[in-house]
This record gives structure tokens, sequence and C-alpha cells, in this order.
């Protein structure tokens, strides 16, 4: 059986793998947006929440941005982007006129959308899509 303290560190070792996933994708994102010119979304002025299924997709566009997104086997195996818990990482965008705001939320060890707060992990950035 699994101290506290071994399941602390579990928990927080894979806070910390799904922080550094979420800067893969971001990569992934800013190399399909700005590099191989391929979009995120179809309408920049529109807000769109993008699922873990619908990430994969569009990633899966460039060569070279699905492997700069560095996914986890589990996102490679179940053809969707999740985080370390299985639960899927989506994005919420945002933009105008070719700038878009990107969300990327994984919505923790709980699997609830808390908006970002409580156990969710958030990372945003900005990306030029043309």
């Amino acid at each position: 059986m699994r101290t506290f303290e071994q399941n602390r560190r579990a928990r927080n070792d894979a806070v910390f793998r799904t922080r550094v996933e979420l800067e893969g994708l971001s990569r992934g994102i800013r190399e399909l947006c700005e590099v191989d010119d391929k979009r995120l979304v179809d309408n920049s002025d529109v807000a769109q929440i993008l699922s873990g299924a619908e990430l994969f997709a569009r990633l899966s566009q460039s060569k070279y941005a699905f492997v700069s997104a560095s996914l986890n086997q589990e996102s490679e195996t179940r053809h969707f982007v999740c985080d370390r818990w299985g639960h899927p990482i989506h994005a919420r965008v945002t933009g105008h006129a070719g700038k878009l705001h990107v969300v990327l939320q994984s919505d923790g060890p709980n699997g609830r959308d808390d908006g970002g707060l409580d156990d969710d992990i958030v990372k945003e950035f900005d990306v030029s899509q043309k």
C-alpha cells in the first residue's frame, strides 16, 4: 500500500510532467501555425474550444508540429491529446486578424474543468495564424 508521501510525490510528478507536455504542445501549435502555415482554427475572429481529438487531428497535419508537440504515448495510442491522468487536454482559442490567444488546459487529477482554477493545469500563449 502506498503511503501518503508516496501519493503526494506521484501527484506532484504527474503535475510536473503535464506542465512539460503543455509546453511541448504549445511548441507544436506554434510550429503548425507559424512555420508550416497550417490553420489551428478556421475563423480566428470566433472564440472556439478544441477537444483533445481536434488538437490531435490539427497537429497531425504536420510531421514537424506533431514531433515538436512531444505527445505522450497514451495520446498517440488513443489519437487525442491527453494529460498524465488520461483526461483530454482542450484548448480555448480566441483571436482577431490572424493573432490567436490559446489557453491549453488539463483538468488535472480530479478530471473536472474548474475553469482553470483548483487543480487545473493551464498554459497560455499567443501565436500568429496566416
